[in-house]
């Protein structure tokens, strides 16, 4: 009996030497799971240190880049603000420039249409003066015409005296030898009479004077008398 309950309590024993050592594997097992874990962690936690270190490493590049860039816009800024600023002095230079070259074309124009003005006035003027000449050359023409009318009738009236008187004297001629030249004085008074027929020679054109009427008509008669008179002598 005590040796069965002595090899009942061995392999109890046994069993619990067993259950122990794999007990104690599995507390190692889970042991080095724990430091492997805490390892793990160790080193996720100095990778997140490196990392945080690393963050702030590059944070303080991104706060220094950030500030160089800041500054190098605040100066790019000034410097665009004074481009700006003498671009806008230019401008407003321009403007003035172009506002005074306004003023002298906005003079030149007065001073053009001034010119122009006056040129019309004297364009009228010259309208007016050119109607007043042609009316002049047209009252002129008529009273050169009169005048012409004028010279020709006393040109016409000299004439007619002029034959008048050379007839006058031609009579005194024929009737000085119609007894010695009966033939020849009444071929003379038929030249006359052809003389006086082609020049149309009238008593009415010596109408506008008495004296002139008088002497013209008193040569007419003698010429027929002288004509009738050497006719008589022909007829002895």
């Amino acid at each position: 009996m005590d040796f069965l309950h002595l090899g009942e309590n061995l392999l109890r024993n046994k069993k619990i030497v067993v259950e122990l050592k794999n007990l104690r594997e599995q507390h190692l097992a889970g042991t080095q799971l724990m430091i492997d874990r805490m390892d793990g962690i160790q080193q996720v936690g100095i990778m997140g240190i490196e990392l945080s270190a690393r963050n702030a490493d590059i944070e303080e590049s991104l706060l220094s880049e950030s500030n160089v860039l800041k500054e190098e816009m605040i100066q790019a800024q000034e410097k665009s603000r004074q481009v700006q600023k003498e671009s806008l002095q230019v401008q407003r230079e321009s403007l003035q420039v172009a506002l005074g070259s306004l003023r002298v074309q906005s003079q030149s124009l007065r001073v053009q249409s001034q010119s122009l003005q006056s040129l019309r006035e004297i364009e009228y003027c010259l309208e007016d003066l050119s109607r007043q000449a042609n009316q002049i050359m047209s009252d002129t023409g008529a009273i050169v015409h009169h005048l012409d009318q004028q010279v020709k009738k006393q040109e016409i009236e000299e004439a007619r005296r002029l034959s008048i008187h050379n007839l006058r004297v031609q009579l005194g001629l024929t009737e000085s030898r119609k007894n010695q030249y009966p033939e020849w004085s009444l071929l003379e008074i038929n030249i006359l009479e052809e003389m006086v027929s082609s020049n149309d020679l009238s008593i009415e054109q010596f109408a506008s004077s008495l004296e002139e009427l008088g002497h013209a008509q008193a040569i007419f008669d003698d010429m027929k008398a002288l004509k009738a008179e050497i006719t008589e002598l022909l007829g002895d």
